[in-house]
């Protein structure tokens, strides 16, 4: 997922050729649909925009729904096709450099530069904060580091108590152990790379000073509470 969404190369041999090479680029939107999903690696997540649904309780045939599509057809493209030549304007004309914190910024930015030119650039700016937001909570989601380090700062001496990655590999290790929570690093170096990683989602729920001292990192967290 994250290779398509960055420019992946597939290289596959030319039918009925011996050494003859072709390369396709993938070029396409992907949509997936889960209940428990596992692509929750942080760099797979910060490219998602992310709908979350509640199980339908009423349940219509698929003709039934082609047929609301087909009877509202004209209004559905009318709501693009009328602005189009308004929001092309617009792109060409705007030079008002774009800053943003959104991951997928080429989109971020065309988003914005449509929403300008009804005077809601700052709303959009907002939703994007928001959907930040949902990306971080759901790589959170059972994350088993967030859970035992809520845990871990429930005691009281841990609160501002600087610790190295290998200090919570084993503190962490005899939480999850005692809460029942699923930890799947072998050693604390495996421990400090995930959580070296996903250090500016956990900075969303706990304030976190991190400090260099070679060749260690050495934390500090405390909770921003709920």
């Amino acid at each position: 997922m994250a290779q398509a969404a960055t420019g992946q190369r597939i290289q596959l041999r030319e039918l009925y050729t011996t050494n003859t090479e072709c390369v396709f680029f993938p070029k396409c939107f992907v949509s997936l649909n889960a209940r428990e999903p596992e692509f929750k690696r942080d760099d797979v997540v910060d490219r998602l925009l992310l709908f979350r649904v509640a199980r339908l309780h009423d349940f219509r045939t698929e003709s039934q729904i082609l047929d609301e599509i087909q009877e509202n057809r004209d209004a559905l493209w009318s709501e693009m096709i009328n602005q189009l030549n308004a929001i092309v304007r617009a792109l060409k004309n705007d030079k008002e450099p774009f800053k943003g914190k959104f991951r997928m910024a080429d989109w971020a930015e065309l988003g914005w530069r449509i929403t300008r030119r009804i005077g809601q650039g700052d709303y959009f700016l907002g939703l994007l904060d928001k959907m930040d937001k949902a990306q971080t909570d759901f790589l959170i989601e059972d994350n088993s580091i967030y859970e035992c380090l809520e845990v871990w700062l429930s005691q009281q001496d841990n609160i501002g108590h600087e610790v190295r990655a290998s200090e919570l590999f084993e503190e962490f290790k005899a939480i999850a152990e005692s809460e029942g929570i699923g930890f799947g690093f072998k050693s604390s170096r495996s421990l400090g790379k995930q959580l070296r990683q996903i250090l500016s989602n956990l900075g969303m729920y706990f304030n976190i000073t991190e400090r260099q001292v070679n060749p260690a990192c050495h934390y500090t967290f405390e909770s921003k509470g709920k």
